[in-house]
């Protein structure tokens, strides 16, 4: 039986699989770890006893306490245990603006997007808004520290309160769009979940969210997502892709853990 350790899940939907015995952290900040000369890895469980773990799966996007997740995907990297997705791609591309980069870099349609930081930037020019902008704050995901502005006094009020957050920030464009979807990769496997919206953000509190064939899904987004998934060098990934009104499709953003379902975790268990 192989102990695998799940940091940044209180719980998974199963408890083992395929021969696997599964340990969940939700709370980085509580977690004990120990990596030997050897560099085996080990995990202080709730017994107070240490377990060698043979595998990791991660499961955070750095939006909750950047320095401890760190220093634990260092360790973790360190070490020579499997860990889902590798340590070394979490590192130099989980946050927004490398991910940002890696799309760029790979020439994916996506949405140009102004970043800025510090007190007073935001505040030193004035956007065009000729149609609404999306102001993105930090490295959040899941719908949080994301505003529409759709006039003057709104971005002024929006950039009042996200400079209290000592964080960077991004204005992008708003596209209006008829289709919203998720592709989620996991090894070779791929699923599709068509949103509903039932506001401007297609992923909060959806209307409804089905599943999708392969097949009724443009080359380019099925293409375009593995190119992204081999240019991090990862086996899970969720990437969030708008069919515009003018037929254009955009990938907005990637998320290196994405959320699952129980098969879908059973899968990301088979990877090790």
């Amino acid at each position: 039986m192989k102990n695998v350790l799940i940091l940044g899940e209180s719980k998974w939907g199963i408890k083992s699989h395929n021969e696997c015995q599964l340990f969940c952290e939700g709370e980085f900040k509580n977690v004990d770890l120990r990596c030997d000369k050897d560099r085996t890895l080990y995990y202080l469980d709730k017994g107070q006893n240490w377990l060698k773990i043979d595998a990791v799966i991660w499961r955070s996007q750095f939006d909750a306490d950047f320095q401890t997740e760190s220093k634990l995907l260092d360790i973790i990297n360190l070490s020579n245990v499997k860990c889902i997705n590798p340590a070394s791609s979490i590192i130099n591309y989980s946050r927004n603006i490398p991910m940002y980069k890696a799309i760029h870099d790979i020439g994916l349609n996506s949405l140009e997007r102004e970043i800025l930081i510090g007190p007073s930037s935001g505040y030193l020019i004035t956007p065009k808004l000729d149609s609404p902008l999306i102001l993105k704050a930090g490295d959040y995901h899941s719908g949080y520290g994301k505003s529409i502005i759709r006039n003057q006094e709104s971005y002024q009020d929006i950039v009042d309160m996200v400079v209290l957050l000592h964080d960077f920030y991004t204005l992008e464009p708003y596209i209006q769009y008829k289709q919203d979807i998720r592709v989620t990769l996991i090894g070779e496997e791929l699923h599709i979940n068509e949103r509903m919206p039932s506001m401007w953000k297609a992923n909060v509190c959806p209307l409804k969210v089905k599943d999708i064939a392969l097949s009724d899904v443009a080359a380019e987004v099925i293409d375009g997502t593995k190119r992204l998934a081999e240019k991090l060098g990862v086996n899970v990934l969720g990437a969030d892709w708008l069919l515009s009104d003018n037929g254009k499709w955009y990938i907005i953003e990637a998320n290196m853990s994405p959320g699952l379902s129980p098969e879908e975790e059973k899968l990301v268990i088979d990877l090790i």
